[in-house]
């Protein structure tokens, strides 16, 4: 799970209030040239930003009890400086009994080397690949509560 979150307080309030002012326009260019590069109709741009962020605005919390019961190994990334605020991703790694946690330095996809990030000679997400690899490769004790 990257840059996860599973209350909306989760996520820094400023987030929640550039998302309700944002438009089109705030997009960054990259990902506007990556969508019109890699879609199907590339005049869907507009559509498919809109949905994604009425999906985002109206997210409702979900229920602690509901993820405790997701036994299945779960691996949670963050940056240290993502939109999901730390110690919320401390609390959503304390929920799931088969999980582990990275934080990450950097800001929102650091961690995988997003285009706007500036972090284009970072080795942080080669590191990032190892630790999925691993996370992958590895028999996921359960944890003791």
């Amino acid at each position: 799970m990257g840059s996860a979150f599973f209350k909306r307080n989760g996520m820094y309030p400023q987030f929640w209030d550039s998302l309700n002012h944002s438009t089109l326009k705030d997009m960054p260019q990259l990902l506007k040239d990556a969508y019109k590069e890699a879609a199907p109709d590339p005049s869907n741009l507009s559509k498919m930003y809109e949905k994604d962020k009425k999906r985002i605005l109206e997210f409702k919390d979900w229920k602690a009890q509901d993820i405790h019961s997701i036994n299945a190994p779960t691996l949670i990334i963050v940056g240290d400086e993502d939109v999901v605020r730390p110690e919320h991703a401390v609390e959503l790694f304390r929920l799931f009994p088969r999980a582990r946690l990275t934080i990450l330095p950097g800001v929102h996809g650091a961690y995988i080397a997003e285009v706007t990030t500036g972090m284009e000679h970072s080795n942080i997400p080669d590191l990032t690949v190892s630790i999925i690899e691993e996370f992958l490769s590895e028999p996921m004790p359960k944890r003791m509560e």
